[in-house]
């Protein structure tokens, strides 16, 4: 195994199996990569364009919070890459 991707989004759960992926790199030498993917942002009815931009705004910067939080939470963390993209999370 050279590679372990795993995918958070804040929750118990997710920092849970971050940790998880963190000991299996860890046993095998393999690199981590943690990854957040900013959903996408729908508004009921005519919301102004304005409105929306910083709804996006406000959810990139959380993704970041999340992806510091998990680095920071990890041990050995240091060695530990993050990916923050934008996009349906299960695709």
């Amino acid at each position: 195994m050279k590679r372990i991707l795993v995918a958070v989004d804040g929750s118990k759960p997710s920092m849970h199996a971050a940790g998880m992926a963190l000991e299996l790199s860890t046993a095998t030498g393999a690199l981590l990569t943690v990854i957040y993917s900013v959903p996408p942002v729908i508004l009921p009815g005519e919301v102004p364009f304005t409105v929306v931009n910083d709804v996006l705004k406000a959810e990139v910067e959380r993704g970041k919070e999340i992806l510091a939080e998990v680095l920071k939470e990890l041990p050995g963390g240091d060695k530990v890459t993050s990916i923050e993209l934008e996009g349906p999370p299960a695709e």
